[in-house]
């Protein structure tokens, strides 16, 4: 009340109005006093009395907000997003800081969500997961119930996190639960539903899952429909893809990694075209077409170096540490694979361990022993990481080293552990 009194006053001595003269003929000069001294809050009638003799709009006055701020501020969100994306993270953090004290001015919680979201994305990319993971939470905390999309984003950006960090399981759950809870309060938003099931693709599937994970595919799919946002249909198009690679079918997945592309580029999101480049090489890699995933790859590396996206760097150095090593490249496969250890090394185990395996197998020919003592030592980091299927690629690994050493007994443990990993998933 008091700042509206003050916003009162302030537009009235510009104008060069008296009391009287910005009361007339509908009020008294009294009444004006009372407001502008913060002692008496003035009816809709009053407020749209005042705004067309000050010239302003009745919105504005009533809340000090210009009439095109939100999209002015909308503007400074994408700004501050295509600059993430094209690797400008400082100049990104620069527009998101900016865009959350303006929207804290204007008393616009939404916008102020949207800006800690966007200060999330960054230190993702910086490989911060813990730091990203509070903006994120923080986001959904903000967002009003009206915002189910935005919210949506931020929870399934929360979620990608956790994953990351080897926490699927509660990923998963956070999402389910929230899922539940649109359900029981009959929001159906299509945005929303799209984007949450879109992570519980990604969740499911690391899980080890795939009959749920395919359940979740299917249903953002029928949902994809009555979207329009680029992004929420980007990303779903490359977790569609990646569960389709997972089922042996390349040519429907190649069709949703092409749409994924075509969104990332009409957004102008170069780090994000960096993720189909390295999604295919992964695909190319599981079908044996190694020269083609070898250049994909390195694209991938390109872009995320270019773009200082340390996460997906480290993700495009184990993609290629494994195509050399299944080349016999070893010596090429050791230098990507530790400088992809030293980028997780802080941040994602699920990559951490992956990559301790692959730089142990790189000894494998030469010494089997250290083999199995690195491939038991990524065992520990998976373990801790809830990541189903690499855990039980990871055990494959080690009964083929131990039955290489004619320990057969431990070996067959070892393919057990691995089998019953995935039926425990399942």
């Amino acid at each position: 009340m008091k700042e509206l009194g003050q916003r009162l006053r302030k537009l009235r001595v510009e104008k060069g109005l008296t009391q009287r003269e910005l009361a007339d003929p509908d009020f008294t000069a009294a009444y004006v006093s009372t407001i502008e001294a913060g002692k008496r809050h003035p009816s809709a009638k009053a407020v749209a009395h005042f705004a067309t003799k000050l010239g302003v709009a009745t919105d504005e006055l009533a809340t000090g907000r210009p009439p095109d701020v939100a999209v002015r501020l909308h503007a400074e969100f994408l700004d501050g997003r295509r600059a993430l994306a094209a690797g400008d993270i400082e100049g990104a953090i620069k527009a998101f800081r900016h865009l959350k004290k303006k929207a804290n001015d204007f008393d616009m919680p939404g916008v102020e969500a949207r800006a800690e979201y966007g200060l999330g994305l960054c230190d993702e990319a910086s490989n911060r997961l813990d730091a990203a993971i509070a903006h994120f939470e923080t986001a959904e905390a903000t967002f009003s119930v009206e915002d189910l999309p935005a919210s949506a984003d931020a929870l399934a950006a929360r979620g990608r996190c956790l994953m990351a960090i080897g926490e699927v399981r509660y990923a998963v759950y956070l999402v389910e639960k929230q899922l539940d809870v649109l359900r029981v309060q009959g929001l159906g938003d299509p945005d929303a539903l799209v984007r949450l099931n879109t992570s519980l693709v990604a969740g499911y599937f690391q899980a080890g899952m795939d009959d749920l994970a395919s359940r979740a595919a299917k249903t953002a799919l029928d949902l994809a429909q009555n979207v329009d946002d680029p992004e929420r249909l980007a990303n779903m198009h490359i977790n569609v893809a990646r569960l389709l690679l997972e089922q042996g079918a390349w040519e429907a997945a190649e069709r949703h990694y092409i749409r994924a592309e075509a969104f990332y580029r009409q957004l102008d999101y170069r780090s994000d075209l960096g993720r189909v480049y390295l999604a295919r090489a992964y695909g190319l890699r599981m079908e044996g077409s190694l020269d083609p995933a070898r250049v994909h790859a390195l694209d991938a590396l390109e872009i995320f170096q270019e773009t200082r996206n340390e996460t997906n760097e480290a993700r495009a150095l184990d993609q290629l540490g494994r195509i050399e090593r299944a080349t016999g490249r070893n010596q090429e496969a050791r230098v990507y694979l530790r400088k992809a250890l030293q980028l997780t090394r802080d941040g994602e185990k699920v990559v951490h361990g992956a990559v301790q395996r692959e730089l142990a197998l790189c000894d494998s020919d030469t010494d089997i022993a250290a083999a199995i003592r690195g491939v038991k030592k990524a065992l520990v980091t998976l373990s801790d990481a809830e990541e189903m299927k690499e855990l039980a690629v990871t055990y494959r690994a080690l009964g083929d080293l131990l039955l290489a050493e004619s320990q057969f007994e431990s070996a067959c443990d070892a393919f057990r552990t691995a089998a019953l990993t995935l039926e425990a998933a399942a």
